[in-house]
């Protein structure tokens, strides 16, 4: 990863911050009552993180130009 572009390694991270989204949402979407609470939270961390990376992305494409 040290090889690509400061954008391509932001968009590399975006994907999977994206991959951790959606495989939180179905987690919480899928848990019993007493565990949705906690599988909530985790879909929170996981929306603030994929925004931050989508920042970061954006931030490396303007430099990029």
């Amino acid at each position: 990863m040290d090889t690509l572009s400061p954008e391509n390694k932001a968009a590399t991270k975006v994907i999977a911050k994206a991959c951790t989204w959606a495989d939180r949402r179905k987690a919480m979407q899928a848990a019993p009552a007493d565990k949705v609470a906690r599988a909530a939270g985790r879909y929170k961390v996981s929306i603030n993180e994929l925004t931050e990376a989508v920042e970061h992305y954006r931030k490396a494409g303007e430099k990029g130009r």
